[in-house]
């Protein structure tokens, strides 16, 4: 277990813990990363509108929201013991190396590039397997963004930028 925020940076990683690059390149056949979200209580969770801001989050990670989509929201009942989620659900990053991942990781194994070239070759953020979650009715938004739905609303507002939940709160 390596504990990083995705998985192209578990490859970064492993060449800051030493091991050489082109192990890492010519081992390594994929990185699964993965986070738990609370999962809405399927007792009492509320069907109601996207706020604006939490399409903005869909739109930044390029996950299409279909007009007139619902999501949900906690509320709490007896069965939840009045929190509104019971139980946990995974959002998952599954990352397949590539001769073009393998090459990028020989010259810079920096984790922006890696998961940029993943990006172009499919690969699903977790945000991206988060929000779509949402839109099955599992979790939130919110949770999604590991709690940050107030942070995103500020830094956009300062920003005037929509943001992908990685990047609420980094510098530069």
């Amino acid at each position: 277990t390596i504990h990083t925020n995705d998985a192209a940076s578990a490859l970064e990683r492993l060449t800051q813990m030493g091991i050489p690059r082109f192990v890492v390149a010519n081992t390594m056949k994929g990185v699964l990363a993965q986070r738990l979200a609370r999962r809405l209580c399927p007792e009492c969770k509320k069907e109601v509108d996207l706020s604006p801001e939490e399409r903005a989050v869909f739109e930044a990670n390029n996950v299409k929201v279909p007009a007139g989509t619902k999501i949900f929201v906690p509320v709490g009942c007896e069965k939840c013991k009045n929190s509104g989620y019971k139980g946990r659900c995974g959002m998952h990053e599954l990352l397949i190396l590539n001769d073009a991942i393998r090459l990028q990781l020989l010259t810079d194994p920096s984790s922006i590039p890696v998961k940029n070239i993943a990006m172009k070759g499919g690969m699903r953020t977790i945000a991206m397997d988060g929000l779509e979650k949402v839109l099955l009715g599992l979790t939130t938004v919110k949770e999604v963004l590991g709690g940050r739905l107030g942070e995103y609303r500020a830094e956009q507002r300062r920003t005037g930028l929509m943001l992908a939940p990685h990047r609420i709160g980094a510098s530069g």
